[in-house]
């Protein structure tokens, strides 16, 4: 060795030291590493009673003489079970572990209180074979010793925490010390892990070595488990075991405690928590709370929205103290205008955390992105929902929400379904729910941290702790971090260190790569092998689950016992095959078969922080490496990533060289990736952590990926921070040194402020349930009804969690001082003493606690269906009375409800209708009650289509805010939010629909004419051209609608009476001075809205003052409005309709004294008073001079013109063609642009003239052959002249000063204008009126745009801002208006003030075009205002005249009969007319028919037929049918809109259950929600149809004597083997009739009548002949001398057989029924109902007796049946010698078995 060279030597001293740190250390290393940490303060200071020497024993401590007597028990046998073992306990199976462990569960444990003591030894040594058993391998020495001390903790009963480092199998020591407990302690254990992921995981894993012990294990947070409480009690129930996470195990004890649900009644006996760092000290104090939906809460969605869409505005978008109060303005502002509505008990919740709303909806937008603290869900049912990111372990928070609207501000920023917030109402914190196990907490951690951490876990918990040293000392080596100071050298850095990493940077030797090859055939030969031994024993199992044996308890074990023998087998092949499959792996990877991957190369683990980086990274690397792979969390799992948008599920069965994993934390806390040897080899995993994690526990967890089980690895972080630009001392050490001072500083914040909360709250808490038991100890004893108690309960929570929520920032600063809690206390006896009194109220509606609006409307529809609707009315009366109207639609439909006493128990049979309708005998609503009930239900339908304009004003809201949001690459394109929402309007739809049946509508042809849409006609008419379809059907309801109106059947459109006017005073930033013009007298009758005061009327005098003062005053349209606070609303006119403004006000002054002739008039008369387009437009061709010219523009086929080659080689162009097309396309740049002839003309021939002067071309026979030819297009257009086009032009850019406006004035005239709305204005007002002062001084009445702009916006244009000052100063008459400027009286032309301004914005407007038509006039006509008043109630719609002025039905009758013969005619005209076009019933339809009747009538030869008979009965039967159809849809349509209580005298209601409704479709989540809060009452109207009259009596007479003779033939029968069939086709017929006189009692007629029996009498004669026939045939055919009636009984025994059944199956099926049917199904497949129609009685039995005689010979004729019933007979004389010897079951089973 001495002429070694240096470098051999190096390499030498590496592989010896390499290969002595993968030695396992003995158990005195391990106890001699553990000793250097037993100095107080250290973490095994609690366990040296335990480690240290005894010199009495050879100097040996109690762990070293422990772990000695198990290495020497292990070879021998039991001494203390009295088993039949007799093998050591080396040598035990699982039979063996099995039978010991039921002979341990026996003994007594009293005294065991030593871990030397012989009970303990032999535990441990059993649980070390177990494991061999289950994973392969016995307890190493370091698992022994965890054991152990785990097992000390036990007897010593106190709890234990222990620091273990990763890959020291913490999973096999969870699974062993929890069996030492229960087979040591008993009772249940808890096993707690920090994600969902690893629960599911160890559960599945950990359940076979758990069996051993004769265990069961299960999880609490599998999807099953999830969705399914009856699951998880189960699994409570029968498992002793159960892994999951915190918040589930919460969960469920919470939901048992204080919801009633028998999930889990009690604690385990020992909670055992994997990574107890992460759950006991970073998560100490996090609550969970069972989220509590307090439906009023749903009333804050249009606060999220309006806050949501002021933070997006482009004033507001910044984060400033001052754009927080101008939005908190703004939602008040939006209060007051009742567009957020909500209960008054809401109020103080919103005024105190408003503010708080407004700064988590910046911290929404601004700072929480999306990929960083939460994802999106892309998959699933909750696809589009955000769940937050737990940035320590990389676990998606499913079940966690963030508060004070956060969470909703997320959900809008992605146009998600917004969700009510929850308050906190029934918790438990981790601290408390840790605390409840007191001292039987077992924890471990590879990361416990350092004496500050155990400090705290002591202090909070009472714990002890131990630190163990690894098995084999670390081979992870850390290399070089890096710190960049920008995200791209970062990126660029991770690339090039993954690029270093999966270099070659190993060379293969030869001799390893000839040994690779050898092992390979071998390899897979005995893959092959292994395949068939596993095929074969999954034979072997079925045959053995298959196996008959005897129902002995023994032989049952038996059976078992080799079932799961064989699986075991099973398994253990299937793991061997899948151990050779990865060596085959890893052979080949050694060979280098896979080109993509080097031989020498390393595999990387990459942990980020967030998705983002991890997009971003791998967007990065996914070029030039293929093994890419991304891991985010549980929803989304490992996945391959396959392109940059392309990502499939997978699962690593070892990592091999070349693989990448980028990951975020997820992957950095209890994963554990397999290596494949060859990757070991080459160095292991690389890990880098591509971030400062918060804690160095974290950060160890992150590099404990890899260097596990003492193989090589290593790590090393990249992060960026920018600080480096301004610091270049900066390093990772001092990011470091920063993150453990603000550790630090986390954890005293836990210990001083965080604890005592929690504490604080669990006090309260416990208050909170004695209170809550006292309650429901009164409450039973009041009314002992479930629903009712739990209402009550309900209302409790609702009260606490708001009593909370109010008390949290006391609560969070009860650290500050003792006296805080007092106070809380205090506070909290006040608020109980509260409830307690509130438990006695019972008057005005509020019963007990409840008195919230959401919980009444569950109380009154429970008092609903409990018939007590007295109280429910009371219900109602106290929301509305105690809350403003806009939200209580669900109120008045109650009380509307509760006022009709509906019918109970609503049936969807036959026989519950007629129960209903009886029952609604007794429940016929009044006259009285009528009129009451229907102005409820017009109430509520109001209030519910203003709740449906306020959703749809969320989503127009929110859809402006996502368009520009989208633009910029924030939020998402998935719109869930409008989709809820129409969702929800789909419901109250619902509920407006069914009110409003009960009510009359007006009649919109538009909408009506959809009835029409299933018809024959129009089904085609709309294949061929919808809109012509719906065009044809509106015109025939208007030609009906118009014959009702001439006779005065129908009411014409008319304005309302309830409309009248009344005076606004404006008084905007003049409050006080108008106060006094008005007087107090008058102020005290006026209302007052944020803008003015409202009179009813003003007097000459007032009116006067108010025009001197400046103060604007107008007249404005009311109508009565029972939902309006006032009782009148306000009909705002738009400005489009301000032009017909005073004109209109002076037709419906008074309109309430007019009649309705009158106010049919009113409308007439605004026709024909108000200006029109053509009025307008001869008044400015008169005034402003314009001028006709005749324009010449592009033609809009010019583009196929211009290509055909036909039209340019015309000798009208010459040779010039193309010279002129170029030179048209110049001029006609767009196909818009227009030019006057006689200027084409110049323009074209200057261009020629350009290209050649000596050119003579006849340029106006060009023009107007292109004229000709539709290039081009002349029409006459209009302009102004060029004088007054620049003049107007002028008064557009300046501002012209009226000759009365002076500089001494002009201040108090610009005060009095309004700029409060344009804030640009309002903040520069003062500067304006200077500006104006001084230029008015110099005399300058014209002030141009740019000298206003330069003055005042400093030369920043604005031309919103001064387009508005514009019309404001022109409205005040401070400037000019156009016509003024201009010197143009426009009053000569009878207009008024409002048709003058309107006039002159029309001008300016076509001032803008160079050339226009009167198509260009921007006047709004008066069929648009006449819609607006219909939508704002203004103006009545069409209705019919429907007055009890005779009885009703007499009226609905006569009224009916009307519309029917005006129906026909118009019908029957339309349906004719298309009959004579061809257009109907077509040759093809016609040719179609007839061919069907060719195929079937003559191929088949059955009979014989008319065609041209039958085609015409066809002709004309279709025409009558259709033209009946269409009328009667019309009628009911027209009839419906008169509304059922009108029509019916006598009607009765009942209520269907949403649920009920909906429930043949998927009921969107948010119907749910209505059900869930007890809105899906859904009211209908039943007309009651008395169940006696004479002729229903006679009818039911008739039936029951058709019933006794029926009974009679079938008793006796007189007719032969027919007297059967036609004795049930009697009693059926009876039947039949006496249902028919029930069902119609009230509305009997003959002809209704006849047409029933003639239809059940043709069913009834049908199937009665033809099973006549078959009976028949079956009593006359003689087979072996017997009928066939007379075999058929003999072979009922045989029919249980499959021989039996298989027989008679071939004889008739095969033939009658197939042959027989493919003629008779085929033929009416074919024909359509119209021919069977125009078929006669005697074509009816002629195909009867045919069909019948056709089954007949077929089944005579069919040998195979004669033969198959002589084997029949033989083998029931068979059956019946057998039987007489043998028992019958057995004789069939072998039947059974034969055949």
């Amino acid at each position: 060795m001495k002429e070694t060279e240096p470098k051999d030597w190096i390499r030498k001293i590496s592989e010896y030291d390499q290969n002595e740190k993968k030695k396992e250390m003995c158990v005195q290393e391990l106890i001699d590493l553990m000793r250097q940490k037993e100095a107080p303060n250290e973490a095994n200071y609690n366990i040296r009673d335990l480690i240290c020497a005894n010199r009495e024993i050879n100097n040996q401590c109690l762990l070293e003489q422990a772990l000695n007597q198990i290495k020497i028990k292990q070879e021998l046998k039991s001494t203390i079970t009295d088993t039949d073992i007799v093998r050591s306990f080396v040598e035990y199976d699982e039979l063996d572990v099995k039978h010991w462990t039921n002979a341990y569960k026996l003994l007594s444990k009293v005294n065991v209180d030593s871990i030397l003591s012989n009970e303990i030894i032999e535990l441990c040594c059993v649980l070390s074979r177990a494991s061999k058993l289950t994973f392969g391998y016995e307890l190493r020495s370091t698992q022994l010793i965890a054991l152990i001390l785990f097992i000390d903790a036990m007897l010593k009963r106190r709890g234990r925490l222990a620091n273990i480092s990763t890959g020291e199998g913490k999973s096999v020591i969870t699974i062993v010390t929890t069996i030492a407990h229960l087979l040591i302690r008993g009772g249940t254990v808890d096993i707690l892990t920090s994600s969902e992921l690893l629960a599911e995981r160890d559960a599945i894993e950990s359940a076979h070595f758990f069996n051993l012990f004769n265990l069961n294990v299960s999880n609490n947070c599998d999807l099953e488990a999830s969705q399914n409480e009856s699951v998880r009690q189960n699994r409570y129930q029968n498992n002793q075991v159960i892994y999951g996470v915190i918040g589930n195990f919460q969960r469920d004890l919470l939901l048992t405690k204080y919801y009633g649900k028998p999930i889990r009644k009690e604690l385990a006996t020992c909670l055992i928590v994997d990574e107890v760092d992460s759950m006991c000290i970073d998560n100490m104090c996090n609550t969970l709370y069972i989220s509590h939906q307090i439906a009023d809460l749903k009333y804050l969605k249009d606060v999220y929205v309006y806050i949501w869409q002021a933070v997006n505005m482009f004033d507001t978008a910044e984060y400033t103290v001052k754009n927080v109060e101008k939005i908190k303005s703004f939602i008040e502002l939006k209060i007051k205008e009742s567009q957020i509505v909500y209960p008054a008990s809401l109020q103080e919740m919103i005024e105190r955390k408003i503010k708080i709303w407004i700064e988590n909806a910046y911290l929404a937008k601004i700072s929480i992105q999306e990929g960083d603290q939460y994802s999106i869900i892309s998959k699933g049912r909750q696809t589009g929902q955000a769940v937050i990111n737990d940035l320590q372990t990389g676990i998606e928070q499913l079940n966690t929400q963030w508060s004070d609207g956060l969470q909703q501000f997320i959900q809008l920023k992605h146009f998600n379904k917004l969700n009510e917030e929850s308050l906190k109402s029934i918790f438990m914190s981790d601290y408390i729910f840790f605390k409840q196990y007191n001292d039987n907490i077992f924890g471990m951690t590879g990361t416990l941290g350092a004496s500050q951490e155990r400090d705290l876990l002591s202090n909070a918990y009472g714990l002890d702790f131990f630190h163990l040293p690894r098995f084999k000392r670390e081979l992870n080596v850390r290399h070089d971090d890096f710190l960049l100071a920008t995200r791209s050298a970062w990126l660029a850095q991770i690339k090039q260190s993954v690029n270093s990493y999966l270099a070659n940077n190993r060379i293969i030797d030869q001799n390893e790569i000839d040994e690779s090859k050898k092992m390979l055939q071998s390899k897979l030969d005995n893959n092959e092998l292994l395949t068939r031994n596993i095929e074969s024993l999954k034979v072997k199992l079925d045959e053995a689950k298959m196996e008959i044996i005897d129902e002995s308890e023994l032989s049952m074990r038996e059976k078992k016992e080799k079932c799961q023998l064989i699986e075991t087998q099973l398994l253990n092949s299937v793991k061997s095959k899948e151990e050779n499959e990865l060596c085959i792996e890893n052979i080949r990877d050694v060979l280098g078969e896979d080109k993509s991957r080097n031989c020498g190369a390393r595999a990387v683990l990459i942990i980020f922080k967030n998705k983002k980086d991890v997009n971003d990274v791998v967007r990065n690397l996914l070029v030039n490496h293929k093994h890419l792979y991304d891991f985010y969390g549980k929803l989304d799992g490992l996945r391959k990533v396959e392109g940059l948008s392309k990502r499939v599920s997978t699962d690593i069965r070892q990592l091999r060289p070349g693989d990448i994993v980028v990951a975020t934390n997820v992957a950095g806390r209890g994963t554990d990736f397999r290596l494949s040897n060859l990757l070991l080899k080459n160095g292991g995993l690389h890990v880098i952590l591509s971030y400062v994690p918060d804690n160095e526990r974290v950060e160890l967890q992150a590099f404990g990926r890899s260097g596990r089980k003492g193989q090589p690895g290593s790590g090393n972080i990249i992060v960026y921070d920018k600080h480096l630009f301004s610091n270049h001392e900066l390093t990772v050490d001092l990011l470091k040194q920063e993150r453990d001072a603000h550790e630090e500083e986390r954890l005293m914040e836990i210990r001083i402020k965080m604890i005592p909360r929690v504490v604080l709250e669990k006090k309260l808490f416990e208050k909170f349930e004695t209170l809550q038991e006292k309650v429901n100890q009164y409450i039973k004893t009041k009314e002992n009804d479930s629903k009712f108690n739990e209402l009550q309960i309900k209302s409790l929570h609702n009260k606490w969690a708001f009593w909370l929520e109010k008390m949290t920032c006391l609560i969070n600063n009860v650290y500050r001082s003792n006296e805080k809690e007092e106070q809380i206390f205090n506070f909290f006896d006040n608020f109980a003493d509260q409830i307690v009194k509130d438990c006695y109220r019972d008057q005005n509606g509020i019963q007990c606690l409840v008195d919230e609006p959401s919980e009444l409307i569950k109380l009154a529809k429970y008092n609903i269906l409990n018939e007590n609707y007295d109280q429910a009315i009371k219900n109602c009366d106290a929301i509305i009375d105690n809350n403003c109207i806009e939200m209580c639609s669900f109120a008045y439909l109650y009380k509307a409800i509760a006022l009709f006493r509906p019918v109970k128990n609503i049936g969807i049979d036959i026989f519950d209708q007629y129960a209903q309708n009886f029952k609604g005998g007794n429940k016929i609503i009044p006259d009285t009650v009528k009129q009451d009930g229907m102005r409820l239900l017009k109430v509520s339908i109001q209030l519910f289509e203003k709740e449906i304009q306020r959703i749809q004003m969320r989503s127009q809201v929110l859809c402006n805010i996502g368009k520009e949001n989208i633009k910029s690459g924030v939020g998402s394109k998935g719109d869930h939010f409008s989709k809820s929402n129409a969702n929800e309007i789909t419901v109250l739809q619902m509920h407006i629909n069914a009110a409003q049946c009960a009510l009359k509508t007006s009649i919109d042809c538009d909408k009506l004419s959809n009835c029409l849409n299933s018809t024959k006609l129009f089904n085609r008419l709309g294949d061929i051209d919808e809109k012509k379809a719906n065009d044809i059907k509106k015109s025939l309801f208007e030609a009906i609608v118009n014959d009702c109106q001439s006779n005065k059947l129908i009411k014409k459109e008319r304005f309302s009476k309830k409309c009248t006017l009344k005076c606004h005073i404006n008084f905007k930033n003049r409050e006080k001075i108008v106060r006094e013009i008005i007087g107090e007298e008058l102020i005290k009758k006026a209302l007052k809205t944020c803008e003015c005061f409202v009179l009813s009327e003003i007097d000459s005098c007032l009116e006067q003052k108010l025009k001197l003062n400046r103060i604007d005053f107008s007249k404005e349209i009311y109508i009565y409005d029972p939902i309006d606070s006032s009782g009148f609303r306000h009909v705002k006119l738009s400005s489009q309709f301000f032009y017909l403004k005073e004109k209109l006000l002076k037709q419906i002054e008074n309109a309430n004294e007019k009649t309705t002739e009158e106010r049919e008039n009113i409308i007439i008369n605004l026709s024909k008073e108000c200006i029109s387009v053509n009025k307008i437009f001869d008044i400015i061709s008169e005034k402003f001079c314009l001028q006709s010219v005749k324009c010449v523009y592009l033609h809009k086929e010019s583009d196929k013109c211009l290509n055909y080659e036909t039209i340019w080689l015309n000798d009208v162009f010459g040779e010039w063609a193309n010279l002129i097309k170029t030179i048209l396309s110049s001029i006609f740049e767009n196909s818009d642009h227009c030019v006057e002839y006689s200027n084409l003309i110049e323009l074209i021939g200057e261009k020629v003239k350009l290209k050649n002067q000596l050119i003579d071309v006849d340029v106006d026979r060009i023009v107007n052959y292109l004229l000709e030819n539709k290039f081009l297009t002349c029409e006459e257009r209009f302009k102004f002249a060029d004088e007054k086009q620049s003049s107007i032009n002028e008064y557009k850019s300046s501002l012209h000063f009226r000759h009365d406006i002076n500089s001494t004035n002009v201040r108090p005239s610009v005060e009095c204008v309004d700029f409060s709305d344009f804030t640009r204005l309002q903040e520069n007002k003062e500067e304006i009126i200077e500006f104006f002062e001084s230029n008015l001084k110099n005399e300058q009445k014209k002030i141009t745009r740019e000298e206003f702009e330069e003055a005042i916006f400093y030369q920043n244009s604005d031309e919103y801002s001064y387009g508005f000052l514009k019309v404001l100063l022109t409205l005040k008459k401070i400037i000019k208006s156009l016509n003024e400027y201009l010197d143009i009286d426009l009053t000569a032309s009878n207009l008024y003030e409002n048709e003058i301004i309107v006039v002159n914005n029309i001008v300016i407007e076509l001032a803008d075009l160079k050339y226009f038509t009167k198509q260009n006039l921007s006047l709004a006509p008066l069929d648009s205002l006449i819609e607006y008043f219909q939508n704002e109630k203004v103006i009545k719609d069409k209705c019919f005249k429907f007055k009890y002025q005779l009885s009703p039905e007499n009226m609905t009758n006569e009224l009916k009969n009307k519309i029917k013969s005006y129906a026909q005619n118009h019908v029957t005209k339309l349906i004719d007319e298309y009959i004579d076009n061809g257009q109907y019933l077509t040759e093809t339809d016609l040719k179609d028919l007839k061919s069907t009747i060719m195929d079937k009538f003559v191929k088949e030869k059955l009979l014989g037929y008319d065609e041209k008979g039958i085609l015409k009965n066809i002709k004309k039967e279709t025409r009558t049918s259709d033209i009946e159809q269409m009328v009667s849809l019309i009628e009911s349509s027209l009839m419906d809109t008169i509304g059922v209580l009108r029509l019916n005298e006598k009607c009765y209601i009942t209520c269907n259950l949403l649920n009920n409704i909906l429930k043949e479709t998927n009921l969107p989540r948010e119907a749910n929600e209505f059900i869930q809060d007890d809105k899906d009452l859904v009211i209908s109207f039943n007309k009651y149809n008395s169940p006696w009259s004479w002729r229903a009596a006679f009818i039911m007479a008739l039936g029951c004597v058709q019933i006794c003779a029926g009974c009679l033939l079938t008793a006796y029968p007189i007719l032969g083997p027919f007297s059967y069939h036609i004795g049930s086709g009697l009693i059926s017929e009876g039947c039949g009739d006496i249902m028919f006189a029930l069902n119609n009692a009230g509305n009997i007629s003959k002809s209704i009548y006849l047409k029933h029996k003639s239809l059940s009498m043709l069913i009834t004669c049908v199937c009665v002949g033809i099973g006549g026939y078959l009976s028949r045939a079956s009593s006359v055919s003689m087979v072996s001398g017997k009928t066939i009636q007379e075999q058929a009984v003999r072979m009922g025994v045989q029919f249980a057989t499959k021989e039996g059944s298989f027989m008679i199956s071939r004889a008739i099926a095969k033939k009658a029924i197939l042959e027989i049917g493919k003629c008779v199904i085929d033929y009416f497949k074919g024909v359509a109902t119209n021919i069977l129609s125009s078929l006669t009685s005697d074509f009816l039995k002629q195909m009867l007796r045919q069909f019948s005689e056709r089954i007949i010979s077929l089944i005579r004729k069919d040998q195979s049946y004669n033969n198959s019933i002589k084997n029949l007979q033989t083998n029931i004389e068979k059956l019946c010698h057998i039987v007489k010897k043998k028992p019958t079951d057995k004789v069939v089973d072998k039947f059974w078995m034969k055949n």
